[in-house]
């Protein structure tokens, strides 16, 4: 039922006439585009029919409100309609009634259309690949351009000084068919493990290692370096190790490695791998179940002395060129009487054509001890290919008289030398400067300089302590080129030595890098002496920690060097690291060490970046590292890589 309804409503004292309807349910005007009119005022009397709609307000402004309804009893809802449609607001709610709904809202506008949406940081660089690479690094992509594993931020490593040499494994060109890297053991029983220490020296270190081809199941360890590793733990996590347990006969399998270093250089390390368990390539010795009278040499019935496998004198041929593994136990090194390197030693001269070429300690077994009370190794002109790695070398001689020995391994005139995760315990000194007591003593014998030596992650334990002679901690080299000692530590904190670990005389394009000595007192390490040749140059140590109160000293003496360059270093002493000759020859280059307690050297011939870090005191832990006070520096100067 609807009742009309007429007559006139004052809205802000102005006379507004209206004409409605009343009814039960009224409908609800629409709203008009965009204005809405303010609610018309509430009746007093009973609810009466709602008046009609007020006209709307001109557009762009509210529009005027429609006259309410009188009152009438108990009005049932009212609601005014809608004026005219253009942009006027909905009309007041009847008197007394609850405001009618209002009609539908004004239509949205269409929606803003999104802006384009912001770019994603740089695409970090891309991991290096190769053809088929099964094991890469990727590259992540992240909304920063978070750089790919292995790759540091600028700043946390140093440029190139030279491009990356390949030391070992050395092209099949060059090599003996029988070197260790050609050959992985394989019966289709027993699983041996091939692990190969892969030397590369220079470039932007840390590297990023990808395995572009080889056979089935064989990996790199660890392919990235890890922000905080050390030398020993990057070693332990297989970083810069090709290993592989072959399921499979293998023949004249290729294998490619890609280097790649911080600034993008890339190496490609290629060589030839097969599988034999033949006793032509593969012999096994073990002191506790082997037997020499009816064992073969086989990994089933291994012989049980040094001695069958290796012969007891020195021109005796015997397993030529064989790869022997030694099983855990206790082995006497015997001295060969017919040795042809210098009759004042006691040594057992190993020769690669005659002789085994390889000696390692069995995977997985604790390293065996090989007894040197009687003699040291030695290789006089015929070490080529020589691999050594995982064995535990034990004791000296120390008689002062002809049957002398003060070297685990003295090697002269013989390239591509390879030393491995090898251990000497209670080592000595000698008995006068001509002794030159250490680990390694490498003598290219003041000829063409030998070239390819490779000394991993081996190390001295329990040295004797005192300065007698030249008594030269882990090792001392002589006319060397393309030569790599990493990773390579003597950490005896009550220890009194000479020197450390040290490229002698007349080392050229080689890296001394990783390395560690923490002992009581030692004059130098690391530290360049002479160039007789002369040929002292191109010769870096980076990376490489020193505690005792020496120093680095580059060089030491005064004689013609060649360039030299000292970065990333962390020393305590009483002289840091120094130059001998800062006015001529070098260029010997200081950049971001770590340096407590000493100095910096000034001179016409000495180069610095600026960024090393020097302090007298509260620098350096007891181990090398930066303080909690320097950490903002970690990663950018000293030895530790983060």
């Amino acid at each position: 039922m609807t009742t009309t309804v007429s007559g006139t409503f004052l809205v802000n004292g102005v006379a507004v006439p209206f004409t409605g309807t009343l009814s039960a349910d009224p409908p609800a005007g629409p709203t008009g585009p965009s204005g809405t009119g303010p609610t018309g005022p509430t009746g007093s009397g009973a609810p009466g029919a709602p008046g009609a709609v007020g006209p709307t307000g001109p557009q762009g402004q509210q529009g005027v409100p429609g006259n309410p309804g009188p009152m009438g009893p108990t009005g049932a809802k009212g609601v005014g309609t809608q004026g005219a449609s253009i942009t006027g607001p909905t009309g007041p709610t009847g008197a007394s009634g609850p405001t009618g709904p209002t009609g539908p809202s004004d239509p949205t506008g269409p929606t803003a259309p999104t802006g384009p949406t912001a770019p994603t940081g740089p695409t970090a660089p891309t991991g290096p690949t190769g053809p088929t690479a099964p094991t890469g690094p990727t590259a992540p992509t992240g909304p920063t351009g978070t750089p790919a594993a292995g790759f540091f931020p600028d700043g946390h490593w140093i440029s190139a000084k030279q491009p990356m040499i390949q030391v070992y494994p050395r092209p099949d060109s060059e090599t003996g068919a029988f070197a260790r890297h050609h050959w992985a053991y394989f019966d289709g029983k027993n699983p041996v493990e091939y692990k190969i220490p892969l030397g590369v020296s220079f470039g932007a270190f840390p590297y990023v290692y990808q395995l572009l081809s080889g056979p089935p199941g064989m990996s790199i360890g660890a392919s990235a370096w890890q922000p905080g590793w050390s030398f020993a733990q990057a070693a332990t996590a297989g970083y810069g190790y090709l290993v592989w347990t072959p399921t499979a006969a293998v023949s004249g399998a290729t294998v490619s490695v890609l280097v790649t270093d911080q600034q993008k250089n890339t190496l490609t390390i290629t060589f030839t791998v097969s599988t034999s368990s033949s006793t032509a390539q593969f012999i096994f010795v073990d002191s506790v179940h082997g037997n020499d009278s009816s064992g073969t040499g086989t990994i089933s019935a291994p012989w049980a002395s040094f001695t069958k496998a290796f012969g007891t004198t020195y021109g005796e041929s015997a397993n030529a060129g064989a790869i022997c593994y030694f099983r855990s136990g206790t082995y006497s090194v015997p001295q060969y009487n017919d040795q042809d390197l210098n009759t004042f030693w006691s040594v057992c001269e190993l020769n690669t054509t005659t002789k085994p070429s390889a000696l390692i300690g069995f995977p997985g077994d604790t390293p065996p001890i090989f007894d040197l009370s009687a003699a040291g190794f030695a290789a006089n002109n015929k070490g080529f290919d020589l691999f050594v790695q995982g064995i535990n070398p034990n004791s000296y001689i120390h008689s002062g008289t002809g049957s002398s020995s003060f070297r685990f391994f003295w090697a002269t005139a013989s390239n591509r030398m390879t030393f491995d995760n090898d251990v000497w315990s209670n080592s000595g000194y000698g008995v006068s400067a001509g002794s030159n007591a250490t680990m390694f003593f490498i003598d290219g014998a003041g000829g063409t300089a030998m070239q390819y030596v490779f000394l991993n992650n081996c190390s001295e334990t329990n040295r004797q302590s005192g300065n007698a002679g030249n008594n030269f901690a882990g090792c001392s080299f002589y006319t060397v080129s393309d030569s790599l000692v990493q990773g390579c530590s003597i950490i005896q904190p009550t220890l009194v030595i000479d020197e450390a670990w040290q490229p002698k005389s007349d080392v050229s394009n080689s890296s001394w890098r990783g390395n560690t000595t923490i002992v009581a007192s030692v004059q130098y390490a690391y530290s360049p002496l002479q160039a007789i040749v002369p040929s002292f140059n191109n010769f870096e140590v980076c990376y490489s920690t020193l505690m005792g109160g020496g120093s680095i000293t580059f060089p030491i003496g005064t004689f013609p060097y060649g360039t030299m360059w000292c970065y990333r270093n962390s020393v305590e002493g009483t002289n840091g690291v120094v130059c001998g000759q800062p006015g001529s020859d070098g260029p010997y280059v200081f950049d971001s060490n770590a340096v407590q307690g000493g100095g910096l050297p000034v001179g016409a011939s000495v180069q610095t970046d600026g960024l090393n870090l020097i302090e007298s005191s509260g620098l350096l832990t007891s181990t090398g590292a930066l303080t909690l006070a320097f950490s903002t520096s970690i990663g950018k100067v000293g030895a530790q890589i983060a």
